[in-house]
């Protein structure tokens, strides 16, 4: 009686196991639609021209706070040496 119960539960597992093998290659078949195609790809193009331009824009811009406040560091530690408060020659580092 016993062996004849886990035979039965045995079969009733494999069952399952190939009924779920089978929905999955199913699943994985079925076909994407293009919204869902486009969610997946799209951090593999380009941006926009636009989007570029705006990018390089605040590139230059942070650039030129940077060298700013560079030159301003490099002013006040000039100073605060015992040298003068001027700046030295400007090199675009461009």
């Amino acid at each position: 009686m016993r062996a004849a119960k886990s035979l039965l539960l045995l079969d009733q597992h494999s069952f399952n196991v190939k009924q779920s093998s089978t929905e999955l290659a199913e699943f994985e078949s079925a076909p994407l639609s293009s919204a869902e195609m486009e969610s997946l790809t799209d951090h593999l193009f380009v941006p926009s021209k636009e989007d570029v331009d705006k990018l390089l824009r605040y590139e230059v811009m942070i650039r030129k706070q940077l060298n700013h406040a560079i030159a301003e560091l490099e002013r006040l530690q000039r100073r605060r040496n015992g040298g003068t408060g001027s700046a030295p020659e400007s090199t675009s580092s461009f």
